[in-house]
């Protein structure tokens, strides 16, 4: 027998940049003792326990194997793993981390012309996945996964991912104060990878009555082809004051429908954005902007927008339209209404009947029409009379 130890640090991987490496070894090749630290930007790994070499194969039972992801918290394994790794082979039967409620089991083999892998999520945080997800945005809930991933030189690569999420939320801080973007009751996704095809689906429950659906398709060829659709509901609009804090409340219903065509490097896009039932409070102006309406429709190079809305006893209206030319777009429209009640305080009440056209072509900007005001109100304010009382030997 005899003893090792090796130690390093600033050492640059693929991928990894490693701060930190202790590993040390105790006993002869057929039985042994060993331990492994090791710090990186993606965390801390440490390993300790025994291996015996025999048969051209190396066997060990990791009895302590902890990992300290970068922001995931601090994982253990509750049983010892068992590795065994030879010249043609390698396999990993069973492993799991655990961390307060949620776990993560999984297994793996490999040997000479193709691999598999299976892994079994409960109860994982999503925030423990922060570092993977969109960068400024904070995650509440968890989510359950299963997954079965082989591949081998006849088969190709394939992969099966099936998940659930628990209630929870995506938030972001705007202007200071945490908002929420998408508050859901459940979730699902999908995802399927064959050689010839991949797919994805997801979907989410929202805690607004709402939905929202993605169902994505690329199949592979010489000239890959995309092809999917995303279709929405969305009925809770509290951001729009936490973005324009003069905007008291908005309330509305936003249907979504996109269908995906075209390739991964090129998608096209197609369909139609509707908000309808539409109604805004903004108390400093004395607004409230009723029956908003509006929608997109387009795809390609080509789209079109109209809009509509009251306040008082008037009327506002938008048409407009944007066509690709080149790599630009060219732009033109219309804004029309009568007697829209833009101001409404008791200091004063003002009404606009706007009758105008614009357009937008490169760098050029066109906007002409008249705006008129058929009511402008303000409360006259009362006179200060002055008094007094005359004295005696006062001339009058």
């Amino acid at each position: 027998g005899g003893r090792a130890r090796l130690e390093g640090a600033g050492l640059q991987l693929p991928g990894v940049q490693v701060t930190r490496l202790v590993a040390t070894a105790e006993g002869g090749l057929d039985q042994h003792r060993f331990t492994l630290d090791l710090d990186s930007d993606h965390g801390k790994t440490h390993l300790d326990g025994e291996g015996t070499y025999a048969g051209a194969a190396w066997h060990a039972s990791l009895e302590d194997v902890a990992l300290d992801p970068a922001g995931a918290g601090h994982w253990t394994a509750p049983q010892p793993w068992q590795l065994a790794f030879g010249p043609e082979r390698l396999s990993l039967p069973q492993g799991c981390l655990a961390q307060d409620a949620a776990s993560l089991c999984g297994g793996a083999s490999w040997r000479l012309g193709g691999w598999k892998a299976t892994a079994h999520v409960a109860a994982l945080p999503l925030a423990d996945l922060q570092s993977l997800l969109p960068l400024g945005l904070t995650y509440s809930g968890s989510f359950d996964a299963d997954l079965d991933a082989s591949g081998s030189h006849r088969n190709g690569q394939r992969v099966k991912l099936d998940a659930t999420l628990s209630p929870g939320a995506i938030h972001n801080v705007v202007k200071g104060k945490q908002v929420t973007l998408l508050a859901y009751q459940s979730g699902e996704a999908h995802l399927r990878l064959t050689p010839n095809q991949s797919t994805v689906q997801l979907s989410w429950r929202l805690d607004d009555g709402g939905r929202l659906d993605v169902d994505n398709r690329i199949v592979r060829s010489p000239t890959p082809r995309l092809s999917g659709r995303i279709r929405g509901e969305l009925n809770d609009f509290d951001i729009v004051p936490a973005l324009f804090p003069q905007v008291a409340s908005a309330t509305g219903r936003l249907d979504l429908d996109v269908s995906l065509s075209g390739t991964p490097d090129a998608p096209q896009f197609s369909g139609s954005v509707a908000f309808n039932h539409g109604e805004v409070r903004v108390p400093r102006l004395g607004l409230r902007m009723s029956a908003i309406q509006a929608r997109l429709m387009g795809g390609g190079d080509h789209l079109t927008l109209t809009g509509s809305a009251r306040s008082g006893e008037g009327s506002l209206s938008l048409d407009a339209s944007a066509t690709e030319q080149g790599s630009a777009w060219q732009l033109q429209g219309s804004l029309k209404g009568d007697r829209f009640r833009s101001v409404d305080i008791p200091e004063a009440q003002v009404d606009v009947s706007p009758d105008i056209t614009f357009g937008v072509d490169g760098r050029d900007i066109r906007v002409e029409g008249t705006v008129s005001v058929p009511h402008a109100a303000a409360p006259a304010r009362p006179h200060r009379h002055r008094t007094g009382i005359a004295r005696p030997g006062d001339r009058g």
